[in-house]
C-alpha cells in the first residue's frame, strides 16, 4: 500500500475533523444547516492550521533523544502553546464572523465555548504528535 503523502494526510485528517465537528454542532444547536457550517469552520481552522506546526516540532524531538522530563515538558508546553494559539484563533474567526454576517461586532463567547475547543485543541495536538 503506498504512503500517503503529509499534505494528502492533513488534508484527509482535517476534512474528518470538520465532519465530525460538523455532526456535533448539527445534533446540539439548534442551527440551519450552512450556520453549523461555519460554527464548525470556526472551530476546525485554527487547529488544521497550527497541526503541520506541531506535527514538525513532535517530529524534531521524537521520544527518547530527551531525557524524559525534557520530553514531557517540552509537550505541555507545546500543548498549551497549542491550546492558546488555538483559541486566540477561534475567538478572531468567531468575532470576525459576527462582524461580517451580522454587521457588528458580536459579545464575547462565554467561557464554556472555550473549555471545549480547549480539550479539542488538545485532543488535535496529542493525535498530531503521536502521529510524528
Amino acid at each position: 500500500m503506498p504512503r500517503l503523502s503529509a499534505a494528502r494526510a492533513w488534508g484527509i485528517a482535517c476534512t474528518a475533523y470538520f465532519a465530525i465537528v460538523l455532526a456535533a454542532v448539527l445534533m446540539t444547536a439548534n442551527a440551519p444547516f450552512w450556520t453549523a457550517v461555519r460554527i464548525a469552520l470556526i472551530q476546525v481552522l485554527p487547529d488544521c492550521a497550527l497541526a503541520p506546526l506541531a506535527f514538525a516540532a513532535a517530529r524534531r524531538i521524537p521520544l527518547g533523544r530527551l531525557p524524559a522530563w525534557r520530553f514531557a515538558l517540552f509537550h505541555i508546553a507545546g500543548g498549551a502553546a497549542f491550546t492558546l494559539l488555538s483559541a486566540l484563533g477561534f475567538l478572531g474567526g468567531f468575532l470576525l464572523e459576527g462582524r461580517l454576517v451580522r454587521g457588528a461586532w458580536p459579545p464575547l463567547p462565554r467561557f464554556d465555548g472555550f473549555v471545549y475547543k480547549g480539550i479539542g485543541s488538545v485532543l488535535v495536538y496529542a493525535t498530531v504528535c503521536a502521529a510524528a
